[in-house]
């Protein structure tokens, strides 16, 4: 292989790291469903839907640095010759019509989790916003692929007169009112699950244990804002593009953005926090039971609970008292029963048993 330019080293490099982290996160995510016995949902088709077309995303990045570029570069230099310039702008203007696809649909998969997740509670606000934010998303990608697209009249001209004007809109404030938008729908999305995790009954410490797994999508948003820094350099514009550091940190967007729709999925790899993310949907459904007047006893409970045998007195055998104090599925007690520093104590998840009767204590939830 020829030898490589910065340029091409630094954005070679970066698309072979996101597609190793991103390759792992998805297999992790996956894995932890089969181990757990559960089918695969929307959000997880979705995420690996993104994976063929991030590879796909990189795989253009990639053949031109080490076959197509007779420099092993990927930057903007005209010195270099038109030919080369032509091809790197062909491979530039298909990046960016996957780059909008590849984020929508981590978008959506993130989305489409939230709903999983939070829609047990019987709160049609949380449904209306996730299901509004996931179609603002759909709206975005819209509008900004047909810009993409026609921003330069006839397309080609993208290509054979060099995004110039008259033929094409400015790179610059197209990329700059792109960036903005895409960042101001990640920090949405991120805020979402925010005020909703806050009202479970949970202490303060669990709630904020889950909180950082949701809010590690920041980093997408950290990426993002390189790139915006990277396209705009105030007070002008419409001063050129940082090509290559601008592409580089696009593949970085993009491999973050499937890894932390990863990331709530991968709860149960971490002891500390795999019990909250399990009982995360029952924890919400109990917040609004009282506004459920037809509920019926089936499902998850939250209670104090003793289980009263359905024939004879017996009291409960020793491998039942422990199971008891173990919780649900033999987690630990001091998360069944809510237990922390700060002296908050949350009642246990269990189901309803099979037979005998469910005597609870302090079900109202406030």
């Amino acid at each position: 292989m020829r030898a490589l330019t910065e340029s091409g080293r630094d954005n070679l490099g970066a698309c072979i790291a996101m597609i190793i982290l991103t390759t792992l996160a998805t297999i992790a995510r996956f894995a932890v469903k089969t181990s757990r016995h559960q089918a695969p949902t929307g959000a997880d088709w979705l995420c690996l839907l993104s994976m063929p077309l991030f590879y796909t995303y990189c795989g253009l990045i990639i053949h031109f640095i080490v076959d197509t570029s007779l420099y092993g570069s990927f930057d903007i230099e005209p010195t270099r010759g038109l030919v080369e310039l032509r091809n790197l702008l062909k491979t530039t203007y298909a990046s960016e019509i996957l780059f909008g696809l590849i984020i929508t649909i981590a978008k959506l998969s993130i989305l489409w989790l939230y709903y999983t997740i939070f829609s047990g509670a019987n709160s049609t606000l949380n449904k209306l916003v996730i299901k509004g934010a996931a179609v603002a998303c759909l709206v975005w990608f819209v509008v900004a692929t047909f810009v993409v697209v026609f921003q330069c009249n006839p397309i080609h001209a993208y290509w054979d007169n060099y995004v110039m004007k008259p033929w094409c809109f400015s790179s610059p404030r197209l990329l700059l009112g792109y960036e903005m938008t895409n960042l101001f729908f990640d920090v949405a999305i991120l805020c979402i699950p925010v005020p909703i995790v806050w009202k479970l009954r949970l202490s303060s410490f669990k709630k904020m244990g889950v909180l950082v797994i949701f809010l590690l999508g920041a980093f997408v948003c950290v990426a993002s804002i390189v790139r915006l820094s990277m396209i705009w350099h105030p007070p002008d514009v419409d001063k050129g593009v940082d090509f290559s550091p601008t592409m580089m940190w696009s593949t970085i967007q993009l491999g973050l953005a499937i890894i932390c729709a990863c990331l709530p999925t991968l709860g149960p790899l971490l002891p500390t926090i795999s019990t909250p993310f399990e009982y995360i949907g029952s924890w919400t459904a109990s917040l609004w039971s009282r506004s459920s007047p037809n509920s019926s006893g089936r499902g998850y409970k939250i209670s104090n609970q003793y289980e009263m045998p359905d024939a004879g007195n017996k009291p409960p055998s020793s491998s039942q008292h422990e199971r008891d104090n173990m919780g649900f599925h033999g987690s630990s007690r001091s998360w069944a029963h809510g237990s922390s520093g700060d002296g908050h104590v949350d009642h246990k998840v269990e189901r309803m048993p099979p037979k005998g009767i469910m005597v609870d204590r302090d079900v109202r939830v406030a």
